[in-house]
């Protein structure tokens, strides 16, 4: 699991150690938290990869939060938090919102969205023929049927899962199955259960 780094841009303690309790509750995240001013954002984002940043909306203005989008939106996640309501133009430029008035649970919802790492990045590339390979093992397929989906010889098929197995050092259909699923391959919905 990849460190998501976090700032939290708000002078309230409420704020600050609210989101530390509910993030050191989420056993499936590690995050790197900070506390910055308002002036600190754009050279603590500077290079940063997987970076989050949540803006307190009652001590942050509209203007500087939109100059901070703006320069760093396509390297950064933006979340507001607040009680006020988020001007529409700034809410259609944040990732996402939390109100201080929302469940601790609907604000772990929106925390795990931006915060959880364990995505394709953090396995060993597969080639396109491994990947629709892996697909057809997480719905059911068995080697045969996945040779004639994909117009290769069965033994082709053979071949790419060992090739597959190791890659990731995964050895089971069940296994090849929950790796298409935490890597997005699959949709859940696909998965033939047995």
């Amino acid at each position: 699991m990849k460190t998501t780094s976090l700032a939290v841009i708000s002078p309230s303690p409420l704020i600050v150690e609210g989101l530390k309790s509910i993030i050191s509750d989420m056993s499936d995240v590690d995050v790197d938290f900070n506390e910055l001013d308002l002036t600190e954002v754009n050279s603590w984002l500077a290079g940063r990869c997987r970076a989050v940043v949540i803006f307190d909306t009652t001590y942050c203005p509209p203007s500087s939060w939109e100059e901070i989008i703006d320069a760093n939106g396509k390297s950064a996640k933006f979340i507001s938090a607040g009680m006020l309501p988020v001007p529409d133009a700034l809410q259609k430029k944040a990732d996402a919102a939390i109100s201080l008035l929302d469940s601790r649970k609907a604000i772990e919802s929106t925390l795990r969205k931006y915060l959880v790492t364990d995505t394709a990045d953090d396995y060993p590339e597969l080639t396109m023929r491994e990947r629709e390979i892996v697909v057809g093992i997480a719905k059911g397929l068995s080697n045969k049927e996945i040779a004639e989906v994909l117009h290769v010889s069965v033994n082709t098929v053979m071949t790419h899962r060992r090739n597959i197995a190791s890659k990731l050092e995964i050895h089971s259909p069940a296994g090849l199955t929950i790796y298409a699923i935490v890597t997005k391959l699959v949709d859940i919905t696909e998965v033939q259960m047995s």
